[in-house]
């Protein structure tokens, strides 16, 4: 008889699964690193994808009118990209108008902060509110080469942008013009016997994101209106700029409207006054109600089936990957992954495949 010892079969099952799970864990996160490092190529296709899945019904409409394809396509990418200069050119007009005005309320802004921390609950003295200004500006001093690196850093972000806005937009026309020949040509890379559940949770991962961007689309412009018509109500100035911050904020589920709404609510205490800001609050609160109530159920409905749990942890898990653009990404890739689990689960209750390996089996 020879020696050893004798492992329970359900340890020796779980470490079965154990070290099968470390190996998925170390692949994805050399996946994820390479993606990471080759982002200035990964994020232009991954962006192309998400406009594609917008685009392509405004493509169908011109295809069903006798456009070619490749006529249709830059047509399409062609009004995508004048409506996006356009509203930047709007935006920026509206700031370039406005900030003179607002510039004249920062220093009134700033000495109102320092009555109310001196004569506030705060009650501090006039010496330490001094103090603390002097110390910022010494800060600022002192940290110069550090704020000069960040600009450096800022000029290539900048340049970085500006490449793969470029490389966006010629991958969009390509998605767009062989979108279909393209995915056919990636499911014939996969076993016969899988190609069509391959090409099914394809498909339906490309109509989620679509409806996924039309929905948050739709309810993004709205939330825009709403917060445009209260701060035209109180008086705030940068309406336009404030409006665009919210319609693009709302892209970054529970987080983003918050934040638009908080840099609003700031404008509002700092050109018009502490009452202004209240009222901005209160309605900017409003506003997040009626959309998380009403609009993103009934706009979205069950396009996209993700628990407010899931949302959060993904938006968390993306942020620690990639920062505001995992963020962005965040809740689009959960969904996909989502769609894709249920479409495989679906057809799972097919016979075996022989390349797949039993785990714990005897």
């Amino acid at each position: 008889m020879t020696g050893g010892v004798r492992v329970p079969r359900s340890l020796a099952t779980s470490a079965a699964y154990a070290w099968r799970f470390l190996v998925l864990v170390a692949a994805a996160y050399v996946v994820l690193r390479g993606l990471v490092m080759l982002r200035i190529v990964v994020l232009p296709v991954i962006v192309g994808l998400l406009f594609a899945a917008v685009l392509v019904r405004p493509l169908r409409v011109l295809r069903r009118h006798g456009v070619g394809r490749g006529i249709a396509s830059g047509l399409v990418v062609l009004l995508a990209l004048i409506i996006a200069i356009g509203v930047v050119t709007i935006v920026s007009r509206s700031v370039a108008n406005q900030f003179g005005a607002v510039t004249e309320n920062v220093d009134e802004g700033f000495v109102r902060v320092q009555d109310w921390l001196i004569n506030g609950p705060l009650n501090l003295s006039r010496s330490q509110v001094d103090g603390f200004a002097d110390q910022m500006r010494e800060g600022a001093t002192t940290n110069r080469s550090a704020i000069l690196s960040g600009v450096a850093t800022g000029v290539h972000a900048a340049a970085e942008i500006a490449a793969g806005l470029l490389l966006s937009l010629f991958v969009l026309f390509f998605f767009l013009k062989d979108g279909d020949r393209i995915w056919a040509g990636l499911v014939s890379l996969f076993p016969p016997d899988r190609q069509q559940a391959v090409d099914l949770a394809g498909q339906r991962s490309f109509v989620t994101i679509g409806a996924y961007l039309r929905g948050v689309s739709i309810t993004a412009l709205v939330d825009a209106v709403l917060i445009s018509v209260a701060l035209l109500l109180v008086g705030v100035p940068l309406v336009l700029p404030l409006a665009a911050l919210t319609f693009f904020g709302a892209f970054i589920p529970l987080v983003g409207a918050t934040l638009a709404g908080g840099v609003a609510a700031l404008v509002a205490l700092v050109a018009n006054g502490p009452v202004e800001a209240l009222i901005v609050v209160a309605a900017i609160i409003a506003i997040q109600q009626i959309e998380g109530h009403v609009l993103a159920p009934l706009v979205l409905g069950r396009a996209v089936e993700l628990h407010p749990l899931a949302v959060a942890l993904s938006l968390a898990g993306g942020a620690v990957i990639a920062g505001i653009t995992g963020a962005l990404l965040a809740v689009p890739v959960t969904a996909v992954v989502t769609t894709i689990i249920r479409t495989f689960h679906e057809h799972a209750t097919s016979p075996p495949y022989e390349d797949d390996v039993l785990v714990g089996g005897g």
